[in-house]
């Protein structure tokens, strides 16, 4: 993401200037890191310009801690990350007390044969500002910082007596003066940082503090990426490049059919997906896999693996252990562990973190070697029984058993020799196995395969579709709802059609759907209308003829049913392939995205692109109001909420793609529609605070100044690479934005 960008989106979000932020945007660019790590976030301003920086560079992911109170903050870290769409780069983690325990864990993680290999490779420090709590993490940190590294710490002058928030607080004045008026980081900084023989290059600016960690006396192999690794490694390398040595090129087309046929997939099911590879290796495992919405390999070494061309695979190498994953809780759609569960250095942690991050229905993906000695590269000895550490928490789908071919693991399978179990000769097997990740519901936890046996316990769902004249687009949004991940008998799909003159009809005609009309009233609301009062299901869920649903949309929503303060469930919205020039700026600017209006200072509301409503919401209050043209999703959400006092509750991982105006008059139109909308919110919502034509106007000037101001330094930025093209334009398509918001203005004066 360009700093232009990012800036723009946190310039008034507190407790990082825009000037700091280009700072540690820069630093984390020029660096290139990929592991960072924050000690204190506040409401996460620091966290989005790292993270924007590893978005513009496409790698990496900072791991952030602070306490639990940081929830409560407006906006919260997350609030944040769903507004700059970052959310990927970063893994917040909530503490009870400080940070300085988690960091514990993460050293015990880290810990192999009595010593704590390094992980990260850049650490800000902006939390407790005290002596005692900061001190001590600066020695957790420095176990876990690798050589060449930087760490950074915030606020060095501060003190509680120059505080203008904490000075007059009871518990601070309680305090011996000294350690009221004492700036405690400085303290940090010059006594222990300082005086540390693993650090140099230091540099106070700006109430920050730098110091380099140079390269220390650890007897491990230092390598030219400035990685220390141990004999397990420099073995792991040295068979890689004795691979290469004798292929040429490191092939990864035996993959495919892997993580495909092998387990019973095809490559629809992996569209929109998350998958992760743990011991990935340097071919390219993942490299197959264009369709997935995200396909990720880890291994320790990933960095030395750039060495083999890793860069070219399209996938994203992250450099960490499998004991330690940083992902967030039921991330992966399918986690694969081929050929690499009998490498790692503690099977247990391994394992549990495998169920972690495996969301509830996802898969897990075993191929490994059993019956083996413990060597360098593979320490770790298991047999049959391994399936018995896992079915704790998901269920064993598939399992078969190989005789081991003297060609290898990938050439065992294909020759299809069942493991001879009958055979009392201690020898090497092959276990493929396929698991699925339990989905808790009432009563406990209970398989999920297929939704079979939930299926007398999930809600069904009534899928309603407004359509007029989206023969272009309307092939593609039933073909994904086919693709469902959701038991058939409890689904139904209502085509509404509005008065269409194309072959939409006959479309919807083609696919297995519920098709009726509304032609009386051209209006969206009507025809969903019409859909509500035909539909069976429990949940109402509603999306647009113009969308792609993503296969676990439903399934993700449907886990939150049991919430009964919640009347209505929205997952995010994000733009389907966005090619022309204003799809690509309205793809960035955030347009139709949840957040936008879930943020409305009025009430929350979403959008019927991808919202899901219990069906007694209708009951008590009513259908959509017709007479709104634009933002009647907003009134029914505002009326919910006031008559029922029910709340709406955002899931993003339930995703959907909307496609986006692909002309600048199209942008044109649809930002004049919604302040139409926005004039009968008025009508019906007079506390609704809607700028007057004046200030419509004011605004238009405004970005026409601001578009023509800017341009000659855009311009220079441009060709001197700074900003792309989307960026150079933007400023003049927020004009037509504002023009067409001031046109329905002047328009309804006139009228």
């Amino acid at each position: 993401m360009k700093f232009s960008l990012i800036a723009e989106q946190l310039k008034n979000i507190p407790h990082m200037s825009i000037e700091q932020g280009k700072i540690i945007y820069d630093f984390v660019l020029f660096h290139n890191i990929v592991h960072p790590l924050e000690l204190g976030f506040a409401h996460g301003t620091s966290s989005c310009f790292i993270a924007a920086a590893l978005d513009e560079r496409k790698s990496g992911l900072l791991i952030t801690i602070d306490l639990k109170g940081a929830l409560s903050r407006e906006p919260n870290i997350y609030a944040l990350l769903q507004t700059t769409g970052l959310s990927k780069y970063v893994s917040p983690i909530f503490v009870d007390t400080s940070y300085n325990w988690e960091l514990l864990k993460i050293i015990e993680g880290q810990t192999k044969e009595n010593l704590c290999v390094p992980l990260y490779d850049f650490c800000f420090i902006d939390g407790a500002h005290t002596w005692v709590d900061d001190g001590f993490a600066f020695t957790l940190v420095d176990k876990l910082l690798k050589p060449e590294s930087w760490i950074l710490f915030d606020d060095i002058d501060w003190s509680y007596s120059n505080s203008p928030t904490l000075s007059g607080m009871d518990w601070v004045r309680r305090l011996p003066e000294v350690q009221q008026k004492t700036p405690q980081i400085r303290k940090v900084f010059d006594s222990l940082v300082r005086q540390h023989p693993n650090y140099d290059q230091f540099k106070v600016e700006e109430n920050w503090g730098w110091a380099h960690k140079r390269h220390t006396g650890v007897t491990q192999v230092e390598t030219k990426t400035n990685m220390i690794i141990d004999e397990k490694g420099l073995s792991e390398m040295a068979y890689w490049r004795g691979r290469l040595n004798a292929e040429g090129v490191l092939k990864n087309s035996h993959y495919e059919p892997f993580y495909t046929s092998h387990f019973g997939f095809d490559h629809n099911y992996y569209k929109g997906k998350r998958i992760l590879d743990i011991g990935c290796g340097p071919r390219g495992s993942l490299e197959w896999a264009h369709m997935t919405t995200e396909r990720v390999g880890i291994d320790p070494l990933a960095d030395l693996y750039k060495e083999f061309g890793t860069e070219k695979h399209g996938m994203k190498y992250v450099p960490t252990g499998s004991e330690n994953i940083p992902f967030l809780n039921d991330y992966f759609d399918v986690v694969a562990s081929f050929n690499s569960l009998d490498h790692v250095d503690n099977l247990d942690k391994t394992i549990a973190e495998i169920k972690r991050i495996l969301k509830p229905g996802g898969f897990f993906l075993l191929i490994t070697e059993l019956n083996h000695e413990p060597t360098d590269c593979e320490p770790i000895a298991f047999s049959w029984d391994i399936i018995e550490k896992f079915t704790d928490v998901l269920t064993l789908i598939d399992e078969k058993h190989f005789e081991r071919s003297k060609s290898g693991i990938y050439d065992s399978i294909p020759a299809n020799i069942s493991y001879d179990h009958s055979n009392p000769t201690k020898r090497y097997g092959i276990l493929s196995a396929k698991f699925q990740k339990n989905l808790s519901i009432k009563g406990g936890e209970v398989p999920c395969q297929s939704f079979d046996r939930l299926s007398s316990v999930i809600p069904t769902i009534s899928v309603i579709i407004p359509v007029l004249n989206a023969a272009e687009t309307l092939s593609k949004c039933l073909d994904s709802l086919a693709t469902l991940e959701y038991p058939a008998e409890k689904l139904e799909i209502i085509v509404v059609d509005n008065g269409s003159t194309d072959n939409s009809i006959d479309i919807a005609k083609s696919f297995k759907v519920k098709l009726l009309y509304q032609h009386t009233m051209k209006s969206s609301y009507a025809a969903r209308n019409v859909g509500i009062q035909a539909a069976n299901g429990e949940l109402v869920a509603f999306t647009d003829a113009d969308c792609i649903v993503t296969p676990t949309w439903l399934s993700i929503i449907s886990k939150e049913y049991s919430e009964s303060s919640v009347g209505c469930f929205a997952g995010e919205i994000e733009a389907f392939e966005p090619k022309s020039l204003v799809e690509k700026y309205s793809h960035r600017h955030g347009t139709l995205r949840q957040r936008g209006t879930l943020t409305c200072q009025y009430l929350p509301y979403t959008q019927t692109a991808n919202s899901v409503y219990r069906r007694e919401v209708f009951e008590k209050i009513g259908l959509f109001n017709p007479e709104i043209v634009s933002g009647g999703d907003a009134d029914l959400a505002w009326r919910m909420q006031k008559q029922l006092g029910l709340k709406i509750k955002f899931i993003p991982e339930a995703l959907v793609y909307h496609k986006h105006r692909s002309s600048i008059i199209g942008l044109y139109q649809q930002y004049k529609k919604y302040e139409k909308g926005k004039l009968l919110w008025k009508k019906f919502y007079p506390d609704y605070n809607l700028p007057s034509l004046n200030q419509r106007k004011v605004e238009l000037i405004q970005w026409s100044k601001k578009s023509i101001r800017s341009f000659p330094e855009n311009i220079v930025n441009y060709f001197n690479r700074k900003i792309d093209f989307i960026d150079l334009v933007s400023p003049f398509l927020r004009v037509i934005m504002a023009y067409g918001t001031y046109t329905a203005r002047k328009e309804k004066i006139s009228n």
